[in-house]
């Protein structure tokens, strides 16, 4: 099992710095559904066991407190690009919007922006990997390529849904049929 680390409070280059992220409390909330790393080397990899757990104070300074959290990860490649104070994302290469992609992460677009860019930083892009905690997916599984935008009209693959999509199963008795 491999071990996903969370800051409690934000990095020294972020405006932020040092006040709370509650990035936990928003993982157990479900507001929080996934993390963005740069994974590089490919250390988080679709299908493996993740612990999370969070820094106690710095990263790399402090003592990891354990959180009893353990998530089956998914892994989608992601791009943002910063250009003059926009954000503009990609998942697998197609556009996503970067305000739901920053929700998702936890975070207001404001303090997403500056995570991944340092202040006056006027353009910039980073590349690495947005690592699931739950069956969400931006992109569904399809054959097209980047080039080809999917199909608004196809039924969504079983592993892709957006959260005003999802419905909970109705119980049997609220279900209503045709006598």
């Amino acid at each position: 099992m491999k071990i996903l680390l969370l800051s409690k409070t934000f990095p020294a280059h972020h405006y932020a710095a040092g006040e709370q992220t509650l990035f936990l409390p928003k993982v157990f909330s479900g507001f929080k559904i996934h993390t963005i790393r740069s994974n590089k080397k490919g250390h988080f990899k679709e299908g493996d066991l993740v612990e999370i757990r969070q820094w106690s104070g710095k990263p790399y300074r402090s003592s990891q407190a354990r959180t009893g959290l353990v998530f089956k990860i998914g892994i989608e490649p992601v791009t943002l690009v910063l250009h003059y104070g926009r954000i503009t994302a990609s998942v697998k290469g197609y556009p996503v919007s970067a305000h739901e992609l920053s929700c998702m992460d936890g975070l207001d677009l404001f303090d997403f922006a500056h995570w991944f860019f340092k202040p006056g930083l006027q353009t910039g892009t980073f590349t690495g990997d947005i690592i699931h905690f739950t069956p969400f997916r931006y992109v569904r599984a399809t054959c097209m390529s980047p080039s080809q935008p999917p199909n608004p009209k196809e039924p969504p693959h079983e592993n892709h849904t957006h959260p005003e999509e999802h419905t909970p199963p109705k119980k049997e008795h609220e279900l209503q049929g045709n006598d």
